[in-house]
């Protein structure tokens, strides 16, 4: 749902343009035609790109990302629907009172989508370390160290994997190539990091 304001904060125009890309390049591109604007739209999981297709059309300094919940805040109303958010959005925006959200760029935002990657592998890692540990459990074995990942650990893993048979040593088989793929993916996600932090010097890298 989009709102459009005039200078005086009149609706000039309401409605919905389809959710792809080159849909919302030819409703930015038609209202242009009536001269420069402002662009905001609520931050979400396609805020990125629908970001970049913006401001590639009305410039970094017309395109605005709201806080959708700051927003709510102001606005105080029990009148939940998308055409007032849209309007609200229109509204804050010709006020120059627009509660924005920070959108990353660059070595930033590079950055941000390694260390969610290496986050999201090191708790696909440790579930795997816990299906172990349960798998292991039901045959009465325990691991010999304090980590799986240690160089006895990993023996003795890999020896019970082989030994035990049925779906049980199936099971603990699969376990060990995901944890030997996770661990790979880890290494490979602080290696993009370590290659980034270099353009970032204000960003400390904190690692498990």
């Amino acid at each position: 749902m989009y709102c459009v304001l005039d200078a005086s904060g009149k609706i000039v125009r309401e409605g919905r343009f389809g959710s792809k890309r080159s849909e919302l390049e030819a409703f930015i591109r038609e209202v242009l035609r009536n001269g420069e604007v402002h662009v905001s739209f609520e931050a979400s999981r396609s805020s990125l790109w629908v970001y970049d297709v913006i401001k590639d059309l009305v410039g970094k300094e017309r395109t605005h990302v709201a806080n959708a919940k700051e927003i709510r805040a102001i606005a105080n109303s029990k009148k939940k629907n998308d055409s007032n958010d849209a309007w609200w959005l229109a509204y804050l925006t010709s006020e120059g009172r627009l509660p924005k959200s920070y959108v990353p760029e660059d070595d930033v935002l590079e950055l941000r989508i390694a260390t969610r990657e290496r986050s999201s592998a090191v708790r696909r890692r440790t579930k795997i370390i816990n299906g172990l540990k349960g798998h292991l459990a039901q045959i009465g074995e325990v691991v010999p160290s304090s980590s799986v990942r240690t160089k006895r650990a990993q023996l003795f893993l890999m020896e019970v994997a082989v030994a035990t048979g049925g779906s049980r040593g199936r099971a603990l088989r699969r376990c060990l190539d995901e944890l030997e793929y996770q661990n790979v993916a880890i290494k490979e996600w602080d290696e993009v990091i370590q290659s980034i932090a270099p353009a970032l010097p204000d960003i400390e890298r904190i690692a498990d």
